[in-house]
């Protein structure tokens, strides 16, 4: 139902939440926020996503990073190959067409083994990114039951259909101090949203800063290495 004024217990439980979650979270992802990568294409998203996390926005994080991963390795080879491909005649309204055409349709699966072919990233960092494709990006992005919450189950009380009839009070009645059966979350929908919340709030930054960390190793590739 639609209100029309501002509900201030809400409100105020809202701002509190989150000035404690800037106070918690503010220095896990201080330097990558500080600190930007001098590319343009790519800055406003890694911004975001610190404030994202600071803020406990967790998988808006999550979410927004799978966005980066695919995001700037598509740019990467872009600028890679049109930098290898390059001549006098190029200017900047064309150099980067033939690139852009072929890179940005292709699948994160190809842009990952071609940027470590090319010697964008390394060994580990294509075998680190080809985990964040499976766990991360087709989990959330796809919103797969299976890769999200494969092996997770969580002890809880019997309950029947007719206990959905409050759902401000289900999980208070299911999940209690004595619970007799184990559900599975990948197949019980019902307390999916629950477990991915937490799972995210537990490896969003992790996420996120591996991935910075191989934005940052890509970037001197790109970019430091042919200014010596």
């Amino acid at each position: 139902m639609k209100t029309t004024h501002m509900n201030k217990k809400i409100y105020k439980d809202f701002i509190n939440g989150l000035i404690a979650s800037i106070n918690n979270n503010y220095d896990s992802v201080a330097d990558a926020f500080e600190n930007h990568y001098d590319w343009p294409e790519i800055d406003p998203v890694r911004s975001e996503i610190c404030k994202c996390i600071i803020c406990g926005f967790y998988q808006a994080a999550i979410t927004l990073t799978n966005h980066l991963l695919e995001s700037v390795l598509k740019k990467a080879l872009i600028i890679e190959t049109s930098f290898k491909n390059k001549t006098e005649q190029n200017n900047i309204a064309n150099v980067f067409d033939d690139a852009s055409a072929h890179f940005a349709k292709e699948n994160l699966y190809n842009n990952i083994e071609q940027a470590h072919k090319v010697g964008l990233i390394t060994d580990i960092e294509k075998d680190t990114l080809h985990n964040f494709r499976d766990n991360y990006r087709n989990a959330f992005s796809h919103a797969d039951p299976q890769k999200t919450f494969s092996g997770i189950s969580i002890p809880a009380k019997m309950f029947t259909t007719k206990d959905l009839d409050d759902p401000e009070e289900f999980f208070k009645r299911v999940f209690t101090d004595n619970p007799n059966i184990t559900l599975s979350a990948e197949s019980n929908v019902i307390v999916q949203g629950l477990i991915q919340s937490i799972k995210a709030e537990q490896q969003a930054t992790q996420y996120f800063l591996t991935i910075d960390e191989v934005i940052r190793s890509i970037y001197s590739k790109l970019f430091d290495n042919k200014k010596k």
